[in-house]
């Protein structure tokens, strides 16, 4: 039988020995020290990325404050409604003394009432924004 290899079998021999040890020390490392082959996420990594780099964290708070700001620009577009109301309750009345002013026809009267209510609404739209 004639052979058609070109390389002899002793460089066969060299390659697959090499070959052997190469998966054995990988094996080797992958077995006994394995946080040397921990591969990490994208997200581990831009974490450990914003930790180490305060350039990129300080870009990344920009970028976060930005969207916010978008939010609270769309939100000032939206038409606004605001109700108020409210009740007083008083012991004794407000009463104006004139008789010292020296006008001699009224002596004192009262100004307002002992209870009250008010109440209220408004609505804003925005025309331009």
């Amino acid at each position: 039988m004639f052979r058609t290899s070109s390389a002899p079998d002793s460089y066969r021999i060299t390659i697959r020995r090499a070959a052997v040890k190469a998966v054995t020390f990988s094996l080797f490392i992958g077995l006994f020290f394995p946080g040397l082959v921990y591969s990490e996420t994208i997200e581990q990594a831009w974490e450990v990325a914003l930790g180490a780099n305060h350039s990129i964290r300080a870009a990344n708070r920009t970028t976060d404050s930005a969207v916010e700001r978008q939010g609270a620009a769309r939100s000032q577009r939206l038409p606004t409604l605001a109700v108020h109301g409210g009740y007083l309750a008083k012991n004794d009345p407000s009463i104006v003394n004139i008789s010292e002013l020296g006008i001699p026809s009224v002596d004192q009267f009262q100004v307002d009432e002992e209870t009250s209510y008010s109440y209220g609404a408004s609505v804003s739209i925005p025309l331009y924004t």
